[in-house]
């Protein structure tokens, strides 16, 4: 990559030389990011992950769910637990989910990081 000296002789000798040249050297000095600027657009994605265990609890399966497994700068967890006996949404990092039957759920994780960006998982999980 140049250094902003470099891109400024670059861009001198492309004006030098032309309309056309003076064209990519107009979008170079607009568009090009000075030395060591880092753009959110190179910041990793969140990546939505998580972990469970489920335990009987007298009549009622009681599932933990862990979303610390989520990569990227994750500001939000969402969680939908279709089937489970109070509500089918969840919080959080860490939530819980409660189950009158035995079975396989797929649940869903959808992360969001603080630009706004999503990424979803969905996982079976089996319950008794």
């Amino acid at each position: 990559m140049l250094d902003q000296a470099q891109r400024n002789r670059f861009v001198r000798l492309l004006l030098a030389t032309g309309a056309a040249a003076g064209l990519l050297a107009t979008s170079l000095i607009a568009g090009a990011p000075s030395a060591g600027a880092t753009s959110s657009a190179t910041s990793q994605a969140p990546v939505a992950d998580f972990t469970h265990q489920c335990v009987l609890d007298i009549i009622m399966w009681t599932c933990s769910f862990d979303g610390s497994a989520s990569s990227g700068s994750v500001v939000s967890w969402d969680w939908q637990f279709p089937g489970a006996a109070f509500g089918e949404s969840g919080s959080g990092v860490q939530t819980s989910a409660r189950y009158e039957v035995e079975g396989t759920y797929q649940v869903t994780l959808t992360v969001t990081d603080g630009t706004g960006r999503t990424d979803t998982t969905i996982k079976p999980v089996v319950v008794g």
